[in-house]
């Protein structure tokens, strides 16, 4: 986190806190890029949806490997490894929660 524009005060007000993202598409995905390298102490993913080949611009730093994939486990590996040696727990659900 950087300093200069006072994001260091944004990652220690969010440590210890649980948030869910609901939607990982163009916006969900950016948000989740930037809380995963706060101090958050657990991500929820939730999006039943695939990466397509015309929405890989959508995700920050994108893999081409990732078209086909749940967008919960396209995203959920890289922060995975941007939270190593940090207590974070992620959450994965690409299922819905209606009957």
């Amino acid at each position: 986190m950087s300093s200069r524009y006072h994001l260091n005060d944004v990652a220690s007000r969010l440590r210890g806190i649980k948030v869910a993202i609901i939607g990982l598409g163009g916006t969900g995905a950016y948000i989740l890029d930037f809380i995963a390298r706060t101090h958050l102490e657990k991500i929820g993913l939730f999006d039943d949806d695939k990466v397509h080949i015309h929405t890989l611009f959508r995700i920050p730093g994108f893999i081409h490997r990732a078209v086909g994939m749940k967008k919960v486990d396209a995203l959920a590996h890289p922060l995975i490894l941007i939270a190593l040696g940090v207590q974070n727990e992620v959450c994965l659900s690409s299922g819905r929660t209606d009957s």
